[in-house]
């Protein structure tokens, strides 16, 4: 699956920092807080929700993590530990919500699975998002319920992560599950069963409208930064649809952030951890040149002096797809510099 892109490293000088020049890998810049904060400027976006379930993160018990109902096309982002003290499998179950047909379509999915916290799933899964594409369509009849997602086996504190786009021609209600793996066999039969397991203290579920954030953005000055995930950045608010309680999603997780960068031509992109370890991937279209980015490439980022640098930028016009990244933290800082 990830062959189809090609993980291209940008030619590489040197960085000008305050008339410094410094070799592009790992400079340390301790006043990247004073550099002058760009403005993105909304455009047009398309319109779809986002179904995010984090709370309960660590489920004790099985049942249901989060449900709601979509028509047309929905994104559906989850992320949980495994509580039980057996192997489980978090499912995202599938089934009509009225008495007819219903057919839906995967259009993008990632997925990851690993032994306990580690900012490397979000990473993994977002490199199988963006590497994915369209599973053939399905139809569910009015009785039946149909598996959307298995993360397969998940041992005892091991974690599963998974963002997936749906689209529906008719109401479809899904719900994302935990079962221990045995019971996962019957999840269907189980699903009207399942008691709603109520949100921890510190993480969200919900449904967030608005899912794509399309901003055009003037790189008028340099050294300059944009920040993603918090300070200025606007943060998604939604509704939880177990209980009907407002929820405001911190960091906006899978909320996909298409950028087009005016006047970046002959700059050097980087990226910097603004609020603890960061590992992701973001997907770049520079003129002719297309390329799907490591963001913490081998280890995470963690010291905010230390930018990361990603990408040697050669056309006026640049593109960039960002998905906030499972298990890291926000905000992230995409940092301009002039290249010499």
């Amino acid at each position: 699956m990830l062959r189809r892109f090609v993980l291209v490293a940008a030619s590489l000088g040197t960085l000008a920092f305050g008339g410094v020049s410094l070799a592009q890998t790992s400079p340390r810049a301790p006043g990247i807080l004073s550099y002058p904060l760009l403005t993105p400027e909304p455009q047009a976006s398309e319109s779809f929700p986002l179904l995010f379930s984090d709370s309960p993160e660590t489920p004790r018990s099985p049942g249901v993590l989060y449900r709601d109902v979509v028509t047309g096309k929905a994104r559906v982002v989850a992320y949980h530990a495994n509580g039980l003290r057996e192997d489980a499998r978090v499912l995202i179950l599938a089934r009509p919500s009225g008495a007819q047909d219903v057919t839906f379509t995967t259009l993008r999915r990632g997925s990851a699975i690993t032994r306990g916290a580690d900012p490397v799933i979000g990473q993994q899964t977002l490199l199988r998002f963006f590497a994915s594409g369209p599973l053939p369509s399905r139809v569910v009849p009015p009785s039946a319920t149909a598996v959307l997602f298995d993360s397969g086996i998940v041992a005892p504190s091991g974690v599963a992560s998974v963002m997936l786009d749906v689209e529906t021609q008719a109401p479809l209600e899904l719900s994302v599950v935990l079962l221990s793996a045995r019971d996962a066999r019957n999840a269907a039969a189980l699903l009207p069963t399942l008691p709603v397991l109520p949100r921890d203290a510190n993480h969200q579920r919900g449904t967030f409208p608005n899912a794509v954030r399309t901003l055009r953005v003037n790189v008028s000055s340099v050294p300059s930064r944009l920040v993603i995930g918090g300070g200025p950045d606007p943060v998604l608010v939604g509704v939880d649809a177990l209980t009907g309680e407002v929820q405001r999603l911190a960091g906006n997780y899978g909320l996909s952030y298409e950028f087009e960068f005016a006047g970046a031509s002959d700059l050097v992109l980087a990226a910097s951890a603004r609020g603890g370890a960061y590992r992701g991937s973001v997907f770049v279209v520079d003129g002719e040149r297309r390329s799907q980015l490591l963001v913490g490439d081998g280890q995470a980022l963690k010291d905010s002096a230390v930018p990361e640098v990603l990408w040697n930028v050669r056309s006026d016009v640049f593109r960039l797809s960002f998905v906030p990244s499972n298990a890291s933290s926000l905000p992230l800082a995409l940092i301009f510099y002039k290249r010499r």
